[in-house]
């Protein structure tokens, strides 16, 4: 039987600055996921991801987790639902691709556009691009104990402390209609993308008129 219900942990929150890392391994599900047909996945205006930009509550997660005593950390994409509260994917906090379990640390940024963007410690930290850490972390009993729970590939992640500014955070919307046509995007930052020697390091969009009917599809989602 499926596990049901939430699962739910706190991480500690360090005292040092959370300046980015230098090296990262890509989303475990990169090599499981492609773009079909030509590329078109455009690099994101700065404009879009400043104060006030449409893209701004797009987030740039890097996740430590430690595989037979090694420490590692994986890059990730989410995007906020509110001040201090943003989603990403179950994956992200809870690795079974490379059998590491729970992430032992999260750094997360918005307003990210490579490293030497971060502002150093004692800087201010609520400028152009705000860095913090994760506090605490909820995702799906069934992601981390089925083995087939793609369904449940979910997370929401809890800063240390609010970012500050105008967001433009996500709200939930639930007014799907299938079968339909609509303009899809994806929003994030790719890990196959190279930026000064740092992959995942720049926001890329893709956005297309994409005809879709959840009823044919393998899992019910648009996929």
């Amino acid at each position: 039987m499926s596990a049901t219900g939430p699962a739910i942990w706190s991480l500690k929150v360090p005292e040092a600055y959370p300046s980015p890392q230098s090296e990262t391994v890509p989303d475990p599900y990169n090599s499981m996921e492609s773009v079909l047909g030509e590329d078109f996945r455009g690099l994101i205006d700065p404009a879009d991801f400043v104060d006030g930009g449409r893209f701004r509550s797009i987030v740039k997660i890097q996740s430590r987790c430690n595989n037979q005593g090694e420490d590692f950390w994986m890059m990730a994409s989410g995007w906020l639902i509110g001040t201090d509260l943003l989603v990403t994917a179950g994956h992200v906090v809870y690795d079974k691709a490379y059998g590491c379990g729970a992430a032992t640390q999260i750094k997360c940024y918005i307003g990210y556009n490579g490293a030497d963007s971060v502002p150093k410690q004692g800087s201010s930290s609520d400028g152009a691009v705000q860095p913090r850490y994760g506090s605490r972390v909820v995702t799906t009993q069934s992601w981390i104990k089925d083995s087939d729970s793609r369904l449940r590939d979910v997370a929401f992640i809890k800063v240390h402390k609010p970012f500050v500014g105008d967001l433009n955070v996500f709200e939930f919307n639930n007014n799907t209609v299938s079968p339909s046509t609509a303009l899809f995007g994806v929003v994030g930052y790719p890990g196959d993308k190279n930026f000064r020697g740092e992959f995942g390091a720049q926001l890329y969009e893709l956005f297309n008129n994409t005809t879709y009917d959840l009823d044919k599809q393998p899992r019910h989602m648009i996929e």
